[in-house]
């Protein structure tokens, strides 16, 4: 009989540190490994790192030294955004772009590097933006074939748009918007979390947050899209998971099988495997060993 292939995830939580647990497809039970003191960082771009600040509005690109690990500050790249109210939140590298959302002027800013630009030396322009709708709070994006998803904290939907080439001066145009919020949902405070795009099974996963003082005894839901190459979404599931306000949420396995996640307020971390249009739970943690977890990192 051959031994079912463990994982290993790494878990940030709030506080600065990170957690190492267990996953093993064959138990129910996820395990703690241990715990460190450190800070997880995002690249977004060859030999640099991209930090977005939602709080003061600003972002910056700083260079990685020659090992990877050290960050070389002296050279570090600060970014702001023509808005009144700026809250960038997130930083994803497409091709030579780095697309940024900015929840707070409801627009998704689109950066290029400067021709100038010398060496490792960051030197980020803006060079264009996707508008969004007043007030919905574009929070986290995908992109796949020329489509952006975008999912909007404040307005709670996903929506799918064009991202034409720069060069070309087109506008982007909207193909779909829809809800994210479960049926009788009516009366609850919601705020959209995290999203999750697989290509190979052409679906995204987006996370509610019911942040209503009561919330659901269900717990939270993913809702699960299903996409087309022209960008056309299609509601496919509303997925209970047990969990409150997922703020943590990650795929992974050697086929992206499974997605890990966490409230931030209740129901501990859970592992989810992919069945389909859906999703089955193969393991948990309880409520309590984690303290308030942000995000993961599946290794």
């Amino acid at each position: 009989m051959v031994a079912a292939k463990t994982f290993t995830l790494l878990v940030g939580a709030y506080g600065s540190s990170i957690f190492s647990l267990l996953f093993d497809p064959s138990s129910p039970n996820l395990t703690v490994l241990g715990t460190s003191d450190s800070d997880l960082a995002g690249l977004a771009k060859t030999r640099q790192v991209a930090v977005m600040d939602y709080s003061s509005g600003t972002g910056a690109f700083i260079p990685l030294g020659d090992d990877l690990l050290t960050l070389d500050e002296a050279n570090a790249q600060k970014i702001t955004f023509d808005a009144t109210v700026s809250h960038p939140h997130q930083a994803v590298e497409v091709g030579d772009e780095v697309i940024i959302p900015d929840l707070g002027a409801d627009k998704i800013w689109r950066l290029t590097q400067s021709p100038n630009a010398q060496g490792a030396v960051p030197n980020w322009e803006i060079r264009g933006f996707v508008e969004q709708p007043a007030g919905s709070g574009p929070r986290h994006i995908a992109v796949d074939n020329g489509i952006i998803y975008t999912l909007h904290e404040l307005a709670s939907t996903l929506s799918s748009q064009t991202l034409p080439p720069l060069a070309y001066g087109a506008p982007s145009e909207t193909i779909s918007s829809f809800s994210i919020l479960p049926p009788g949902a009516n009366g609850s405070t919601f705020g959209a979390a995290e999203l999750i795009i697989d290509t190979k099974r052409s679906l995204l996963y987006a996370s509610n947050r019911n942040l209503a003082a009561s919330p659901d005894p269900r717990g939270d839901t993913i809702a699960i899209f299903s996409y087309n190459t022209t960008g056309h979404l299609t509601p496919v599931d509303q997925f209970f998971t047990g969990l409150n306000q997922i703020r943590a949420m990650a795929h992974g396995g050697p086929d992206n099988q499974y997605i890990a996640a966490a409230g931030l307020t209740g129901g501990g971390l859970a592992v989810f495997e992919k069945t389909g249009n859906s999703l089955t739970e193969r393991a948990r943690l309880p409520a309590g060993s984690i303290d308030k977890p942000a995000s993961f990192v599946w290794l």
